[in-house]
């Protein structure tokens, strides 16, 4: 990474004249019917800061202020949409965001940010791995602000046990330890370790398809297994709706209920979705996004997915995804028999 290590410190020099400024967000997203734009930045204590600006006539806002030190950052248009995330510093920094997807935000001025895509792209050109170049970054460089903001978003590392992130986390320093993504991770495990194979499953409540509060301990019953699957009506496809109606089938006369908990944000698309899908089970959701509760309780690493609890609430399998949640359930029933 000597091209990367190069852009490091000419940043960290270029960065040095830009913070007695302060930094001055110039944003534009066209024509939008939006009159607002939201600004968060995250900090290691878990707390957010958050700003809001009117987006003038001409679709242009603006945002000053200043930092001590590059601050994760999150520009939304709406207080419930998603957002897109940057490193923000003491510098001009313009940013062109399309309404019609976010994540098509165009970024200018951000030395930090700069320095976070070389690595994550650099290491996604590498000829023999991507995760044995991040993960050699998380290793190499354990002051970097960036480690864990890797190590906690990359999907690479979406699945590490409790102990397995306990091992990198432990070998942060200096900096890293100053940042959002280091308290996160502490978090994370200390949440991983409440909602792994074995636990008991902490109940949760939410609103069904009728607007009627329901918990997830309801849908056990005389039940031997609750499946509960996670998903959104944007990431199922045709092959896993008809996966789970089938093994909904299956499964519900040999003691196997099934309870889906969505990602969707708009109601009207998550209801059409079941109706259409023919999903006969019961439905929940906040209709928040990722944003749910649910996410970071059952520490989510992915949707759709799947978490199995048997009828005293014991996790017996979890983050499964619907092409392998046949050979999951017939798993159980074979140990039944033994």
């Amino acid at each position: 990474m000597k091209k990367t290590l190069f852009i490091l410190l000419l940043s960290v020099i270029c960065m040095g004249t830009a913070l007695s400024q302060g930094y001055t967000i110039k944003g534009s997203v066209g024509k939008t019917h939006l009159k607002r734009v939201f600004l968060q930045l995250y900090s290691a204590r878990d707390s957010v800061v958050k700003y809001q600006t009117r987006i003038e006539p001409d679709g242009t806002f603006v945002f000053k202020g200043s930092l001590p030190e590059p601050r994760l950052a999150e520009i939304r248009l709406a207080s419930t949409s998603r957002g897109f995330f940057f490193y923000l510093e003491n510098n001009v920094i313009t940013l062109k965001v399309d309404p019609n997807d976010i994540d098509n935000t165009r970024i200018n001025g951000s030395f930090s940010n700069s320095q976070y895509r070389c690595i994550v792209e650099e290491c996604a050109e590498n000829q023999d791995s991507i995760n044995a170049c991040l993960e050699g970054y998380i290793l190499q460089n354990p002051e970097s602000i960036f480690a864990p903001h890797i190590l906690a978003t990359q999907p690479t590392f979406a699945l590490l046990t409790p102990k397995q992130l306990t091992r990198y986390v432990s070998r942060f320093s200096g900096a890293a330890t100053r940042t959002y993504y280091y308290r996160y991770l502490q978090t994370k495990i200390h949440q991983l370790n409440r909602v792994s194979v074995g636990q008991k499953m902490p109940d949760f409540v939410l609103p069904d398809t009728s607007s009627h509060d329901i918990g997830c301990y309801e849908n056990i019953g005389n039940n031997k297994y609750l499946v509960i699957n996670i998903w959104s009506s944007k990431d199922l496809t045709e092959n896993d709706k008809n996966t789970l109606c089938s093994l909904h089938r299956k499964y519900k006369s040999k003691g196997v209920e099934f309870f889906s908990v969505s990602f969707d944000v708009h109601r009207e698309t998550w209801i059409r979705t079941i109706l259409d899908s023919k999903f006969s089970w019961p439905h929940a959701s906040d209709l928040l996004g990722w944003e749910s509760v649910i996410a970071n309780t059952l520490c989510i690493p992915y949707i759709p997915c799947n978490i199995i609890i048997d009828s005293q609430g014991t996790i017996v399998a979890r983050d499964i995804p619907i092409g392998q949640l046949a050979d999951e359930l017939q798993k159980l029933f074979s140990k039944k028999k033994h």
